[in-house]
């Protein structure tokens, strides 16, 4: 019996909630206005672990637009031992604690962080999986050799697309498009005094840049999901690259 978009979604979510443990790797690619002067790319690496009743890791590294390459040292990681959470950022030497898990995933932006997280622990993080958005569905899709039912949630400034296998209900791709509003009624502030012409009209071209909306699409992809596998317990208790 087919089943509604409504439907899927409840199914999706009970999966993830009642799991005891979780594991995935996947990318996220993101476009700011594509097809522009001012279009910027973004690739990024993740792999997530997860194991009740709140042991969680995040790992991401992001890779250069230009030669695909990515550096060990620039790999970033939040984790909770079950009771406290840390993060350490390509910034940091050491790792620092964070007030709270909700703290330390809202800290990681971007969909591969939000979406998961806010499934396997819906009572507990303060975001939540599509909490607004008229669903629809759309034609059925073929991702990673599975057919998946795709749903659409839409507001007025995004559009998110969800992929969901019909094989088990498991997340294969979530995109989000979306309006980035600038300042578009901003006034140019007072320039320094002192500095060249060359200089001035950099600082205007990236002030009125600033001020325009901008185009951005995240198109995330979980290339390998595993549930309820054992678990090794030093990957929730260290900050170490463990990639």
């Amino acid at each position: 019996m087919e089943i509604n978009a409504q439907q899927i979604i409840q199914q999706l979510s009970a999966v993830y909630a009642n799991c005891q443990s979780y594991e995935d790797q996947g990318y996220v690619e993101t476009t700011i206005d594509a097809g522009t002067a001012h279009e910027r790319r973004e690739r990024v690496s993740f792999r997530t672990a997860f194991q009740r009743p709140m042991y969680y890791r995040l790992e991401w590294k992001r890779f250069d637009p230009y030669t695909g390459q990515s550096k060990p040292e620039e790999t970033e990681v939040i984790w909770c031992d079950g009771a406290k959470a840390y993060a350490r950022s390509r910034f940091e030497l050491d790792f620092h604690e964070c007030e709270s898990l909700d703290h330390a995933i809202a800290s990681a932006t971007g969909v591969a962080a939000h979406t998961v997280s806010s499934l396997l622990m819906p009572n507990i993080l303060s975001f939540k999986f599509l909490r607004h958005g008229n669903l629809s569905s759309a034609p059925d899709e073929i991702v990673f050799n599975e057919k998946c039912c795709h749903l659409c949630a839409t507001t007025d400034e995004q559009r998110t697309d969800i992929l969901v296998s019909k094989n088990g209900f498991v997340l294969r791709r979530i995109r989000e498009e979306r309006i980035l509003k600038g300042a578009a009624n901003f006034s140019l502030p007072p320039l320094p005094p002192g500095i060249s012409d060359l200089e001035r009209q950099e600082m205007i071209a990236v002030l009125n840049e600033a001020a325009e909306d901008l185009h951005e699409v995240s198109d995330c992809s979980y290339t390998n999901v595993r549930f309820d596998n054992q678990l090794p317990q030093m990957i929730f208790h260290q900050g170490q690259v463990a990639w």
